[in-house]
């Protein structure tokens, strides 16, 4: 029998043997093959040699041969070795196997299935349960720390933010208070990191404070759910998976709220799982944690309120605990005792809330020695001017926010994600374990306490994702647990591990996905030109002690660098809450001799100001400006209606100054026009026309003998070849200049500035010229013109021809990519559009690809409508079908009815505000209505390309509205920067910023 039992065994081992020695190989050679994608697609000239079989075949080779005696020989006890240990190897063959070139993916897939390999090679043992944490949790702890740190590392924003982490950078650096609770908890907590001798910019130290709260509240998770029987991995994958979600990760780049929540909430649900511990329950003297809890919570509050909707979850927790508390025969005497306790841990509450008295200390230091009022103070205590956005009947009144918080709960971790986490919570649910289920039941009141929040909660931001964070620090709880309940199910002992092995790999997938999706998107270039305009408008020659009238967007830089930097500390820099004050607050400033400088738009200036640009901001003058200016470039040009171009003076690549002179005053309302013209007299690139200093200032409006500057953003765009390039200049009517009228201001030198990054990679050779990218819409109207631009690698050959164009290469160096557009017009009919390229040369089209004669592009769908002749362009992104009047009469004091009909040309990057204003025959407005579309339900950023939007407004009349005739305006605008969307004629030129609908008439 003995000798049956050991043949039965050796047999078993055998096929285990087997089995991991064949998956090794397949997984092996999976992954080399993936490896020699990737080392192609990222060096395709110099490693072409991997986009051949025999380098292919040499790699896939290598690496099935590594795995195999990785798996035979260094197993930590071959034995018990895990024999499905290299599935994971079979990762990578999600890059390997897609048509899409994803350098990202494949790197992060090869790394991460090699990295989880390894784990189960060496250290099975993870992915069982174990009754106690140890010194492998410690490590995994640490790895997961260090992991999630660096990644974030790699994405703490180094630049000012705007908006809340705007306010908060500069809060952190003068101690001061922000809106809301005024966040002290999160002020001193900044501050911390703000000391902190790291160097760097103050505003990515400030901004770190956020990416090491994230990784705390990751770490909680982790050792949260090994507490509650979850084996190491899966519970370090788990928290992976939460630390990298895209919500979380985004907001672990600037300072916020949001990641320090989910850390506290972490430490509230440790202590409420540790006060549900039969141990801790039975025993009266254990109530240090009841104590923590009630600290814990206390001082959560003094960072963000919504960690009150924890309150249900916690009060049965501590009714469990006191209800343990009360025992007979001895009731009455345990009774006073829990109320001692209580008592105690009520005062340990107070105790977290005392750092509300941050508030009132601070308070006169940065109020010039004001004291706060008590109103004030509980105004603070209850949130602020937040506090009137939450409405508890609110989900009963709009049934559709529940569609969106679906989207949200179900969307962060994919739906195998979201799968998971449901078993989770159920198996708790009916675990045979009392403590588990009072678990259960004490997270599912967390959870629906946040959830409820997302509900009742409106403010006028239409998107607030950052609020789901909360509730998915319990989700990725139940994630571990559902991975666990999946693990712990009986199999045989090969089904067992493959089960296993299977599972963790594909919960390993979740932050790996993340990863290769959300680390493309941290784009700073924009938040790095805000800075470098800050710096450069604070380094104006601006008068000592002068006023800045600033709009709180479009200044929060130069503000910052005053307030946390200490540059220009004599400038007075004010945010006033509207535009009466401004007007104000100048003509109060003005008279008492100040100079003011305006950063923002304020109608009307130049009835009794003169105004003149110093760099982005306008000077405000009581006086005409008068005295020339010096240090100047000279020129000697008279433009339209007698206004001269006397000179220029560059002040950066892309910023000029134009200085102009009007003998006279000017009888025409003249607006700037600049362009770039090629050596060969092209135009490539053309403003909208602006009117001088800033918008503010109508050549009409000028005083006799005034000399007016002028400053311009002039971008000279990369993907334009190295060569010389005229900047001109003209004043024109709005929305009319003509060919003639222009003055040449100077010729630039562009030079080739480095390889701008290629939207959608390809590796197509032509004959040894290398085609590496493309950049086309993804969908199209049906006879639309559409621009696609083409990535050439420039070779030995000078030119190149495509499309039946042919373009020069010459203009830039060896070794660059040379982007070429070209404008190609889309089919009337049909579903896809097919392009393909060829230059007349055989053309290998990809990874391991056979030669041929062109190379296809990913087809572009054409879907929506045809365009109706009267369709109005706004600036190539989306055009207006139809503008109807709904209310051709209308009382005053009524509501005019106006319906809109939008349809995208394209995904957009911005969501822009509708604005529909009622003007009426004086010119003046009497009623308008500036929202997002469909009653702020229907972002810009999310429309489909072709998806028609219907879009209705009501518009309240005033009351002291005239009779007459009105018209509509209506148009688009981006908040940030109040810039309107031009409206483009056929050849994409502008011709207006708004649609005018007549036939209202006000009796």
């Amino acid at each position: 029998m003995s000798a049956t039992l050991n043949s039965i065994n050796q047999s078993g081992r055998r096929f285990h043997a087997r089995w991991g020695f064949y998956l090794s190989a397949v997984g092996g050679g999976i992954w080399g093959m993936t490896l020699a994608r990737w080392l192609f697609e990222s060096w395709p000239q110099l490693l072409n040699f991997f986009n051949s079989w025999w380098g292919v075949s040499l790699l896939a080779v290598g690496g099935a041969v590594l795995a195999v005696w990785l798996h035979s020989f260094f197993a930590s006890k071959p034995e018990q070795a895990m024999s499905a240990a290299a599935l994971p190897l079979l990762l990578p063959a999600l890059s390997l196997l897609s048509p899409e070139i994803n350098l990202l993916r494949a790197l992060i897939l090869l790394l991460g299935s090699g990295a989880l390999f390894l784990l189960f090679l060496f250290f099975p043992q993870l992915t069982q349960p174990t009754p106690k944490l140890g010194r492998p949790d410690a490590a995994l702890g640490i790895g997961l720390a260090l992991l999630l740190l660096s990644l974030y590392w790699l994405t703490v924003s180094p630049f000012v933010g705007e908006a809340d982490p705007f306010e908060f950078q500069v809060n952190v650096a003068r101690l001061g208070i922000s809106h809301g609770n005024g966040y002290p908890l999160l002020m001193l907590w900044g501050k911390v990191f703000e000391l902190l001798p790291l160097g760097g910019a103050q505003a990515w130290r400030v901004n770190l404070s956020a990416a090491v709260a994230a990784v705390g509240a990751a770490v909680g998770i982790f050792t949260l759910a090994r507490r509650l029987g979850v084996a190491p991995l899966s519970a370090f994958l788990s928290a992976l998976a939460f630390g990298l979600a895209p919500s979380v990760w985004s907001r672990a780049s600037e300072i916020e709220a949001y990641t320090l929540n989910a850390a506290l909430i972490t430490v509230l649900l440790h202590l409420g799982v540790t006060l549900l511990q039969p141990l801790t329950i039975n025993h009266s003297s254990s109530v240090t944690p009841l104590y923590a809890l009630a600290f814990v919570f206390g001082l959560a509050l003094t960072n963000h309120l919504t960690i009150a909707m924890l309150t249900p979850a916690l009060a049965f927790v501590g009714l469990r605990w006191v209800l343990a508390q009360i025992k007979p025969p001895n009731t009455w005497r345990s009774t006073l005792q829990v109320l001692r306790f209580a008592f105690l841990a009520f005062l340990f509450f107070i105790l977290g809330l005392a750092i509300y008295l941050y508030i009132p200390l601070r308070w006169p230091f940065i109020n010039d020695g004001q004291l706060l009022a008590l109103q004030q103070f509980i105004y603070f205590l209850r949130g602020g001017e937040a506090a009137g956005q939450l409405d508890v009947f609110l989900p009963f009144k709009e049934l559709q926010r529940f569609e969106y918080v679906w989207r949200k709960v179900t969307g962060e971790f994919g739906w195998l994600g979201f799968a998971l986490m449901a078993l989770g919570a159920l198996t708790a649910f009916f675990s045979p374990s009392t403590f588990l289920r009072r678990v259960a039941l004490f997270l599912l009141l967390a959870y629906a306490g946040f959830i409820y929040f997302t509900l009742a909660y409106n403010p006028p931001e239409p998107d607030f994702s950052d609020f789901f964070i909360a509730p998915y620090v319990v989700a990725a709880v139940w994630l571990a647990l559902g991975t666990q309940a999946i693990l712990n199910a009986q199999f045989s002992k090969l089904g067992h591990q493959f089960t296993q092995v299977v599972v963790l790999s594909a919960l390993c997938l979740l932050p790996l996905v993340s990863i290769w999706q959300t680390l493309p998107r941290f784009d700073y270039a924009a938040a790095q030109a805000r800075y470098e305009l800050g710096q450069y408008t604070l380094a104006q020659p601006l008068a000592e002690g002068a006023a800045v009238l600033a709009d709180p967007k479009r200044f929060a830089v130069p503000y910052y660098l005053q307030n946390a930097e200490g540059q220009r500390r004599d400038l007075d820099i004010m945010v006033l809450p509207d535009e009466a004050t401004y007007r104000a607050e100048l003509d109060a400033r003005i008279a008492a001799g100040q100079t003011v400088y305006v950063a923002r738009y304020l109608p009307g200036l130049f009835t009794g100001y003169s105004l003149r640009s110093v760099g982005p901001l306008v000077e405000v003058s009581a006086q005409p400006f008068t005295t020339p200016p010096v240090s100047i470039q000279p020129l000697a040009v008279t433009l339209a209606d007698g206004i001269q171009l006397i000179g220029y003076s560059r002040h950066h690549a892309s910023r000029f100054m134009f200085y102009w002179h009007a003998p006279q005053t000017p009888a025409q309302h003249l607006v700037v026009y600049v362009r770039w013209r090629s050596a060969e007299g092209q135009v490539l690139w053309q403003s909208a026309g602006q009117v001088p200093a800033g918008g503010l200032y109508p050549t009409n409006a000028w005083r006799a003998g005034e000399y007016v500057s002028d400053w311009h953003e002039v971008p000279l765009g990369a993907e334009l070849p190295p060569g010389t390039y005229t900047l001109e200049v003209g004043l024109f009517p709005p929305f009319a200049p003509t060919e003639n009228g222009w003055a040449t201001v100077a010729q630039i030198e562009h030079r080739w500035l480095g390889n701008p990054s290629v939207p959608k990679p390809l590796r197509a050779n032509f004959g040894g010229q290398w085609l590496l990218g493309y950049a086309a819409p993804e969908t199209t109207l049906p006879d639309s013109s559409v621009s696609v631009t083409l990535y050439w690698l420039r070779g030995a050959a000078e030119q190149v021809t495509v499309f039946n164009e042919t373009r020069s290469l010459a203009a830039w160096p060896l070794g660059a990519v040379a982007p070429l557009t070209y404008q190609l017009r889309a089919p009337a009919s049909g579903s896809e559009w097919a392009l393909s390229v060829s230059n007349g040369q055989p053309a290998a089209c990809g990874f391991l690809s056979d030669v041929r004669l062109a190379c296809a592009l990913p087809s572009i769908k054409l879907v929506g409508q045809s365009l109706p002749e009267d369709a109005v362009n706004f600036n190539d992104e989306l055009v207006l079908r139809r503008a109807s009047l709904e209310t051709p009469t209308v009382a005053p004091g009524g509501e005019v009815g106006v319906g809109l009909e939008w349809q995208a040309l394209r995904r957009m990057s911005h969501s822009y505000t509708v604005f529909v204003h009622v003007v009426g025959p004086d010119g003046k407005l009497y009623g308008q209505k500036d929202y997002w579309p469909v009653e702020g339900t229907r972002l810009t950023l999310d429309w489909q390309p072709g998806e028609v939007i219907v879009d209705p407004y009501h518009v309240p009349l005033a009351a002291d509205a005239p009779a007459g005739e009105y018209s509509v305006h209506v148009g688009l605008y981006l908040l940030e920067t109040l810039e309107r969307l031009p409206v483009l004629n056929a050849v994409g030129q502008p011709l207006d910023d708004k649609v005018v609908v007549g036939g209202l008439r006000v009796p």
